[in-house]
């Protein structure tokens, strides 16, 4: 394995929150050689994080709104008071 330590490789996986299954498959597909199939599983793992992400900033997006429209009917009714 060519990774300074497969502890370090593992903990690198463990960090990005790839579970242990997947993990175990990566590090079997590192140790045989694979990085194709390794660069593969990233990628995949890295798409999912990124559509997560996307939902999370569009509903943060929707809160914001909620937010806005809320304050600003609420300095209209201040305002009639």
């Amino acid at each position: 394995m060519a990774f300074t330590e497969e502890n370090n490789f593992q903990e690198c996986l463990s960090d990005i929150g790839i579970c242990e299954k997947e993990s175990a498959e990566i590090c079997k597909a590192y140790s045989n050689n694979s990085l194709p199939e390794v660069l593969e599983l990233l990628k995949k793992h890295k798409k999912a994080i990124l559509c997560e992400s996307h939902r999370l900033e569009k509903q943060i997006d929707c809160l914001d709104y909620l937010i806005y429209k809320l304050e600003k009917e609420a300095d209209t009714n201040s305002e009639r008071r």
